[in-house]
């Protein structure tokens, strides 16, 4: 029996939320100051059910993933990896591929490609984007549906490598759901490498500043998070190179290389 209409359902009245307090341009000190304040405010009194939710209507106002121009490019540090640790062109896996940037560079370069991403307009870019003769599957789905297995991406496994679309390894915000992910990418890829990636909070603007200050004076607040709500990339989680190790020794994964450099946050493994 519902309780309340599905107008006032959480996911409903926080999409409002989202559009009354981030939908406008950030133009007027007011308005930059209420946006402010909800980036910081949010990390500490939204329960971690709703991260995923804030995140995806975070990226639905972000249009960079679906521009295809900016598709199909590996970055520096991404090119480095694949000349160091892939081997010859296979099949790869690529989780939360946003607009299909790593699946189309990957396909130029030889791989047939799968992959998914819960952001409708970034499937549709990716679909575009990618090359129909190199592409095994694309779905629209998120982190959890991909746990409890899609058919059409369980049907190419064994794959001979995989990735976590870049950044989306931020977005996982539990050990539960970060071990369990690993275990999937290692029960699809079992001898390749597996890449995952992340961000770390970004540069806060001046009215972030001003309310983190405000903020952090009452004692129950976190002073060291890991946490952080940004208006662009929505929830972020930033990892430790001792987390990353605690998580790949629980999984029986080892580390081929690791980094945390500025934008090139990111962890290579193999099954141990």
């Amino acid at each position: 029996m519902r309780l309340l209409p599905e107008r006032l359902s959480p996911s409903n009245v926080l999409a409002r939320l989202d559009r009354k307090i981030f939908g406008p341009p950030g133009r007027t000190a007011r308005i930059r100051s209420r946006q402010g304040f909800a980036a910081e405010i949010l990390p500490l009194v939204a329960p971690v059910s709703l991260w995923p939710l804030l995140t995806k209507l975070a990226y639905a106002r972000n249009d960079i993933f679906s521009m295809e121009e900016q598709n199909r490019e590996l970055f520096d540090w991404e090119e480095r990896v694949v000349a160091r640790h892939f081997p010859s062109p296979g099949k790869l896996l690529v989780a939360a591929c946003g607009g299909g940037r790593e699946m189309a560079a990957m396909a130029e370069k030889g791989w047939n490609v799968a992959g998914f991403d819960p952001v409708a307009a970034f499937v549709e870019a990716a679909h575009r984007t990618i090359p129909t003769t190199q592409k095994l599957a694309l779905e629209q789905a998120d982190f959890s549906q991909f746990a409890a297995r899609l058919d059409s991406l369980e049907a190419n496994a064994p794959y001979d490598a995989f990735i976590f679309g870049w950044g989306s390894f931020s977005h996982v915000y539990t050990d539960v759901q970060r071990l369990r992910l690993m275990e999937q990418a290692r029960r699809l890829c079992p001898k390749g490498p597996v890449v995952a990636s992340w961000v770390s909070a970004p540069e806060l603007w001046e009215e972030r500043r001003f309310w983190r200050k405000k903020i952090q004076r009452f004692p129950w607040v976190e002073k060291d998070s890991r946490d952080v709500y940004d208006p662009s990339l929505g929830m972020i989680h930033d990892y430790p190179e001792d987390e990353i190790a605690r998580l790949t020794a629980r999984t029986g994964q080892r580390i081929a290389e690791f980094s945390r450099r500025p934008f090139e946050r990111y962890v290579v493994w193999f099954q141990g």
